[in-house]
């Protein structure tokens, strides 16, 4: 019997909640949300559209009478075909980078590649800037560092012998 009354009260607690959910209203939202990602969908397109124009118009393409779609869509195919072109360039230079490295660069990924060659690269320029330094030695008896370190006089006097040494 208790059982009952407590019923009664738990139903009418729950009553209210049921009374609020308004779902014409939810639908009406819903709705007004989709119509307003819809217009802004249409800006972006728009915008969009207009900036492929000015990049086709800066390079000399009329797109006068094209649809808006057709215009995204060609600016759509240049990008392919720029990435394509990128990306043929890039596996151009691993490959190179892979000559040149040989057979060090066997079993290894594109970035390890990369790698290897840069510290290969490094190494050879410190070859040839050491043996570009020994020659000016051998020439004026003085080093890169020497000279970057004379002061003007200094340079003006030896330059002055070495033509004196050497003729012009």
């Amino acid at each position: 019997m208790r059982f009952v009354p407590a019923l009664l009260v738990l139903m009418s607690l729950s009553l209210p909640v049921h009374a609020d959910w308004d779902a014409a209203g939810e639908a009406r939202e819903a709705a007004a949300a989709k119509a307003e990602a819809d217009r802004q969908a249409a800006v972006n397109k728009k915008n969009t559209a207009a900036a492929a124009r000015e990049t086709l118009q800066k390079e000399g393409i009329d797109t006068t009478g094209t649809s808006d779609d057709a215009v995204i869509e060609m600016i759509d195919a240049r990008m392919q075909q720029n990435k394509a072109a990128v990306d043929q360039a890039q596996a151009n230079s691993i490959n190179h980078m892979r000559k040149t490295l040989g057979t060090a660069a066997d079993g290894k990924s594109d970035e390890e590649v990369t790698q290897l060659y840069a510290a290969h690269y490094q190494q050879q320029m410190e070859s040839h800037r050491s043996q570009g330094d020994a020659q000016l030695k051998s020439v004026t008896g003085k080093s890169m560092q020497e000279m970057e370190n004379m002061s003007d006089e200094e340079l003006d006097k030896m330059a002055d012998e070495l033509e004196k040494k050497y003729g012009q």
